[in-house]
């Protein structure tokens, strides 16, 4: 066997699947067609991440995380395990495209550009070695473009320059019929051609292909009707190279206390309640080796004046309920208060924001919190999913997470490197960077923290969803600040 191939409607026991899938997928690759996929499977959800995160997101995560390779069309489920079947991996995202039409390669440029692939400019060498034979208004770099005239014998000699150059990782062969060249003596050409490096063919036309599809298919070239089709297949292949060629790696368990994270769900459970209150958040995290700013609980202005002295200022005044999750959406937060005034002001614009907007609402008093000062906000959330327990997800944070959905999501526990391929697949991601003269984030830390709170949602089955939002993330060495953390009971006991 090749390739396994499976089309999937359910998986009942997922962590089971991930575990053996992951083993298997070190050794041949495993395509996956998913029947059953609605939007519909998102289930209603009072946190950021349970809006976010729905059945497709949960077989994305598990898929990637046990190296299957996912299809959307059955076309692709198809044509995927062909090339797996009879072409070599790609060592490299390095893709030639050679093409006798200019508009069917820009195609297929527009569809590398959006990939994992890159179309790399050629060498000086292996241009002055195409311009040997090529005509002078042919194009020598990337895409080739052997001009509308060109014969069979022009392909085949491009095909031997560009498959003995070490920087080149595949090749992709585009045919549109003309009056100058025969498919079918290209297509059987190919065969000469096979093995030496992954091949792909698409011949343009739907009697083009009809005509040339039994002479790809006996030569072991995978036949595509349409570039983009060509280039997705390549890229799969290519990232289930990636991911095989990557060491085996198990998730490691951080230094952390258990037992007082345990304790502290266990008072929840016997108080009845379904929510953390705010200080048993902070416990939590504690716990597991999270900071927070310097807090303290005010139940009047005067005790917030005091509080915040002791804090210093600036600070931030967030309202205390367990009845309610969401502090911004009741006008319950209020930022940047540099003196005794604003914060007398503001405390009294929180309390009777909740009393109008949540009247029925339990008011413990007002938090009056130390104000980070620098750092980039991000979000790490979870929710359980029925079949593959904790999904994990990370993205920017603040209050338009949701509007963004700039997020990534794996599987808890996680390992360093899943944490850092999070981080590093959201598209904001150059803000963490650092860009136009701003710090880098502390990547590191972040990478850990991302770990830590995978093991906490992993460790504890009665947690069913929570985030942490924001977290901050300072400038690197100096760590990270959970600044607001809310986690839901009634996960399974």
């Amino acid at each position: 066997t090749e390739v396994i191939l499976g089309y999937v409607e359910g998986i009942d026991e997922g962590r089971t699947f991930v575990e053996v899938a992951r083993r298997i997928s070190y050794q041949k690759p495993i395509v996956i067609f998913k029947g059953g996929l609605t939007a519909a499977g998102a289930r209603a959800a009072s946190s950021h991440t349970g809006s976010l995160a729905g059945s497709e997101v949960a077989y994305r995560a598990a898929f990637k995380q046990a190296g299957v390779l996912w299809t959307e069309h059955l076309r692709d489920f198809f044509n995927l395990a062909r090339f797996l079947a009879w072409q070599p991996l790609p060592p490299g995202p390095r893709l030639v495209v050679i093409t006798n039409s200019g508009g069917p390669g820009i195609i297929a440029a527009d569809a590398c550009e959006k990939s994992a692939l890159e179309l790399p400019s050629l060498p000086g060498k292996v241009v002055e070695k195409l311009r040997q034979f090529l005509p002078p208004h042919a194009s020598f770099y990337n895409p080739v473009d052997l001009l509308g005239d060109a014969d069979a014998q022009r392909y085949f000699e491009a095909l031997k320059v560009l498959l003995g150059e070490k920087r080149v990782d595949a090749v992709l062969v585009i045919l549109s019929r003309t009056a100058t060249v025969e498919p079918r003596e290209v297509a059987r050409g190919l065969k000469n051609f096979r093995g030496r490096k992954p091949l792909a063919a698409c011949f343009l036309g739907e009697e083009n292909f009809r005509t040339v599809r039994r002479d790809l298919l006996r030569a072991g070239i995978p036949p595509f009707k349409y570039p983009e089709e060509a280039v997705q297949a390549l890229e799969k292949a290519w990232l289930y190279h990636f991911y095989r060629s990557r060491p085996q790696e198990e998730p490691s368990r951080p230094a952390v206390d258990f037992a007082r994270a345990r304790a502290v769900l266990e008072n929840a459970r016997q108080a009845g309640r379904s929510t953390l209150l705010d200080y048993e958040v902070r416990e939590l995290l504690e716990a597991y080796g999270f900071r927070f700013p310097k807090s303290l609980l005010a139940r009047t202005t005067e005790e917030a004046v005091l509080a915040a002295r002791v804090v210093g200022y600036p600070v931030v005044l967030k309202i205390v309920s367990p009845d309610i999750l969401h502090k911004t959406d009741v006008g319950g937060v209020k930022t940047h208060l540099s003196n005794e005034e604003a914060l007398r002001r503001a405390f009294l614009e929180i309390t009777a924001n909740v009393r109008r907007r949540r009247p029925g609402a339990t008011i413990l008093g007002v938090l009056v919190q130390e104000m980070v000062k620098e750092g980039r906000e991000v979000i790490l959330g979870f929710i359980r999913d029925h079949q593959f327990g904790p999904l994990v997800m990370f993205g920017l944070g603040g209050i338009y997470v949701e509007v963004l959905r700039d997020v990534s999501f794996r599987l808890a526990p996680l390992t360093l490197t899943e944490a850092r391929e999070m981080v590093r697949e959201i598209r904001s991601y150059p803000l963490l960077k650092g860009v136009r003269g701003t710090k880098e984030a502390d990547l590191k830390a972040l990478t850990e923290a991302l770990v830590r709170f995978s093991f906490l949602v992993s460790d504890f089955p009665e947690l069913a969803e929570g985030e942490i939002n924001p977290l901050m993330v300072r400038p690197r060495g100096k760590g990270v600040v959970a600044v607001d953390a809310r986690f839901v009971l009634g996960g399974l006991s």
